[in-house]
């Protein structure tokens, strides 16, 4: 993955986003583990895992896309290839 610096990704905290998805529909994608997805997620995620987000570029374009995992590293990472891709990305 090619990356980009990590201040050019737009950053919110917890309770940011759950003013946003408050606000109204909110594209939400969990880049975790499929068994760590299963274990417990927030209700409307979809999972992609990070290991596979090369190969669905597609499926973050159009609307803005909001990534978690479980501490924001692996989202961070999948944001900084992504947004460089068109993507348009928060972490």
């Amino acid at each position: 993955m090619d990356d980009i610096p990590a201040g050019q990704v737009p950053q919110i905290d917890i309770a940011e986003l759950a003013r946003r998805r408050e606000a109204g529909d909110v594209m939400l994608i969990d880049v975790r583990e499929p068994d760590e997805y299963h274990d417990g997620h927030v209700p409307g995620a979809v999972l992609v895992p990070l290991s596979t987000v090369v190969d669905n570029v597609d499926a973050f374009m159009g609307p803005p896309v909001h990534l978690i995992c479980k501490s924001g590293g692996r989202s961070m990472q999948a944001a900084e290839f992504l947004a460089p891709q068109g993507a348009d990305v928060t972490n």
